[in-house]
């Protein structure tokens, strides 16, 4: 009873708009709310237009400078402080356990048999060993 159903000629068809007698919109609530989610679906299409972008022009022009290691390939001459690639076999050190490779281990030939140590630290503590038990 507190509702008037209003009709506005002139500007169109009668929408048949629910108003409150003092004046303000009965449906203004709803109105508001399916306006912010309209805002919020053109912000993330205009966020997803954005980042798609972003990957194209990236593409174009390349990923220099920022981020080397997300291009995918790595050279292991411009990085000074990682070891050499080494191809062949490896072996296990006898005293720490460490796994090295034959082309590079220190190495100590003894009773016809090559022992492969990662270091002379460990070369050193190996022959140490075996003086204790043999002698």
């Amino acid at each position: 009873m507190g509702e008037l159903t209003l009709c506005w000629t002139g500007a169109g068809p009668c929408t048949g708009e629910t108003r409150k007698k003092d004046g303000s919109d009965a449906l203004s609530v709803g109105g508001h709310i399916v306006r912010l989610l309209l805002y919020f679906v053109e912000l993330l299409f205009v966020a997803l237009v954005w980042r798609a972008l972003g990957r194209v022009i990236r593409s174009v022009f390349g990923a220099t400078g920022a981020n080397p290691s997300s291009s995918g390939a790595r050279s292991s001459a411009g990085n000074a402080s990682s070891p050499p690639a080494v191809h062949g076999k490896t072996a296990r050190d006898p005293v720490c356990g460490m796994f090295v490779s034959t082309e590079l281990s220190v190495r100590l030939e003894r009773d016809g048999k090559t022992v492969h140590f990662c270091s002379s630290d460990c070369l050193e503590r190996y022959e140490k060993q075996r003086a204790e038990v043999s002698g």
